[in-house]
């Protein structure tokens, strides 16, 4: 693998797809019926590439490339496993407060990320 190449356009493309899927759905412009398709789409393209570009960053030594899609990768991955564990068990759906504060650390840790890139290549 060169060094030159890059997994930034990848690792943005699967971010970016995955998240305005799951904000139609949160903004209830798209019914939920639709969440099986965003499940099966945020669990591999935006949590299984995010993860492998992820790790691709790292090997070409941009550590927070690697962090930023590794870190999204997970979130993804969670949230797929999450919505198919409120399937298969019988578990409590958590209140929406909990969700909104669980997007909401996710809305800080974006935030830093922003201003990581602000402060990068100084």
């Amino acid at each position: 693998v060169a060094t030159t190449c890059t997994a930034g356009p990848i690792g943005l493309t699967a971010f970016g797809i995955t998240t305005i899927l799951l904000n139609f759905l949160n903004a209830e412009l798209i019914g939920k019926d639709t969440i099986t398709l965003i499940i099966c789409y945020g669990m591999f393209h935006g949590g299984m590439i995010q993860i492998l570009a992820g790790m691709w960053e790292v090997y070409r030594g941009n550590i927070f490339g690697g962090c930023a899609f590794t870190s999204y990768g997970g979130f993804w991955m969670g949230f797929a496993l999450f919505e198919i564990l409120m399937v298969i068990t019988e578990l409590e759906p958590p209140s929406k407060d909990g969700k909104v504060v669980w997007l909401c650390v996710w809305g800080v840790f974006t935030l830093l990320n922003l201003i990581g890139t602000l402060n990068a290549n100084r």
